[in-house]
């Protein structure tokens, strides 16, 4: 990449200039993203900047540091900041003057005066997302760090992958640390995507990387269909941990419909360490729902977003569009082995926008205690089946219902009667009590109408859940292990017919993981 200079221009209309800056609440320049349209209803931006549009909702951005000055055609502008998901969006207008500079500051507000999260210990963070991918920006790390502070994401794992016979990313960046432009606050570690045939899956925290890129590639030397169980090994021997991202982009309602992936196979065999509920290039209710199938087997995954964003692409959002929340104990400091820690042990909500704090109590506790998403309560078939929940809630945009998931239905719903007369700029604190006999699981999800201010179709979150064991005992649901076992059995169906395999042991290999998965939803559905 090189920059062209641009010695003299002629606007075709009069213009003047915008000088503005962004303040946080401390009445500090803060890197941010601004919206600015024109009297011509046109988006513009600096010289030398990165115009872009989320194609969700045609909003026109662009990230800047904290100050900006903008050559824009005369009359009424309005020029909007906000800054991921943390921060109320400000907006002002300005009369800009033909010839003249007029000069504005947006000032950015935390929701409901929170402390900033990550000094509670709470960290968002990107699962998937990637700098390079063909772009027409040449995007450095440093830019592409840049980009991720100005929209508040702290811990950010950028994937270097191959699509077709192609490298997208900088081989040399992924060095086994966080690279060099990470501090004490923020986080960017290059890491590997595994594309396969059947799904994708994200290798977070590599110190090398783990051959080949991709599997079941038709018209390429990786063309055998190829399950990621190798390309997971190698990763825990590595002390990373692996995840499903994008899981589901239809319906899935049949086990024929669900057959597009390959994680049940993988979770079966205990492969995984999370799943990428939230995610642009994904459906949220789609894969939730298979989430929740899964974990009514029995299988314990992290919930999380991942973007999939390409940031060196004008045309998509910024990487943090989709994020995970993640709960580090003894944090700050941030480390990147603490995060890793905290996604294992399933202490996360995924978003696109809403903020949502889930806290389970139950009578066997301390007075005052309770558990948050990936906790576990011990319990006797004896002991109290009543369960007290509390959940924090705040949402950049409007939602339509908050509900408490158990066992993969629905138990509760706080509607839009229970938000009248919401101020966006408070917490909502919503308690409820629960029913639960035996064992099983509690999460939360928040859901909302598409925004302005959501890069995706609308607003979402998932909780990672809060478990009940009883007797020693974790729930399944033979209904949810049948229907898993069906897809599995379509989905070998579909492979043999494939039939991309070069010799008998790429086929068998195959084939012995798929038996040995079905076994395993088997003796579920047997009881044993």
């Amino acid at each position: 990449w090189r920059e062209v200079e641009i010695t003299s221009r002629h606007p075709r209309t009069e213009t003047g200039t915008i000088r503005g800056r962004v303040l946080d609440e401390s009445g500090q320049p803060t890197p941010a993203r601004i919206m600015l349209t024109a009297s011509d209803g046109r988006a513009y931006t600096e010289d030398g900047g990165f115009h872009r549009m989320m194609w969700v909702n045609k909003r026109h951005y662009a990230h800047t540091d904290g100050s900006f000055e903008i050559e824009l055609p005369a009359g009424l502008a309005s020029i909007e900041a906000m800054r991921g998901f943390e921060y109320l969006p400000t907006k002002v207008s300005a009369d800009i003057i033909a010839g003249e500079s007029t000069d504005v500051t947006l000032v950015l507000n935390r929701f409901g005066n929170l402390d900033p999260l990550f000094t509670l210990g709470w960290y968002s963070s990107d699962m998937h997302t990637h700098d390079l991918h063909e772009g027409r920006f040449g995007l450095t790390p440093e830019m592409f760090f840049r980009q991720l502070e100005a929209d508040d994401v702290r811990v950010a794992n950028a994937l270097i992958h191959m699509d077709g016979t192609k490298i997208m990313g900088r081989l040399e960046d992924l060095t086994g640390e966080p690279h060099e432009v990470s501090g004490e606050e923020r986080i960017l570690y290059y890491t590997q995507e595994f594309r396969g045939s059947y799904g994708h899956v994200a290798l977070l925290g590599l110190q090398r990387f783990i051959m080949p890129f991709i599997g079941g590639a038709r018209g390429t030397p990786y063309a055998p269909d190829v399950l990621k169980l190798a390309h997971i090994d190698a990763t825990y021997s590595q002390g990373g941990i692996a995840g499903f991202v994008h899981p589901y982009n239809g319906p899935v309602d049949t086990p024929q419909r669900a057959a597009t992936a390959d994680i049940p196979v993988h979770v079966a065999l205990g492969r995984g360490d999370f799943f990428d509920v939230v995610s642009i290039a994904s459906l949220e209710m789609e894969s939730a729902e298979m989430y929740y199938r899964l974990l009514n087997c029995g299988f314990r995954l992290a919930a999380t977003g991942g973007t999939d964003n390409f940031s060196d692409v004008w045309l998509d959002p910024s990487g943090g569009t989709a994020r995970t929340y993640v709960h580090i104990d003894g944090a700050p400091p941030l480390t990147f082995s603490g995060w890793l820690d905290a996604v294992r042990e399933e202490k996360t909500f995924g978003t696109n926008g809403p903020l949502l704090f889930l806290n389970v109590g139950h009578g066997g506790l301390s007075p005052g205690t309770m558990l948050e998403p990936g906790e576990e309560f011990a319990l006797e078939s004896s002991d109290d089946t009543t369960f007290d929940i509390s959940l924090a809630v705040t949402s950049l945009a409007p939602l339509e219902r908050v509900e408490i998931i158990v066992n993969g239905s629905v138990a509760h719903t706080w509607g839009e009667a229970d938000f009248v007369g919401y101020n966006p700029n408070e917490v909502w604190k919503l308690s409820t009590t629960i029913e639960l006999p035996g064992s099983g699981w509690i999460a939360a999800r928040a859901i909302g109408p598409p925004s302005e201010y959501v890069g995706d179709a609308f607003p979402f979150a998932q909780t990672s859940p809060v478990y009940i064991i009883r007797d020693g005992h974790n729930y399944t649901s033979v209904e949810d292990a049948q229907f898993l076992l069906e897809a599995i059995n379509i989905l070998w169906d579909r492979v043999e017919t494939r039939d991309t395999f070069n010799t008998d042991t790429e086929r068998r290999a195959y084939s012995e993981a798929i038996g040995q998965a079905r076994a395993i939803f088997q003796h579920i559905i047997d009881g044993r």
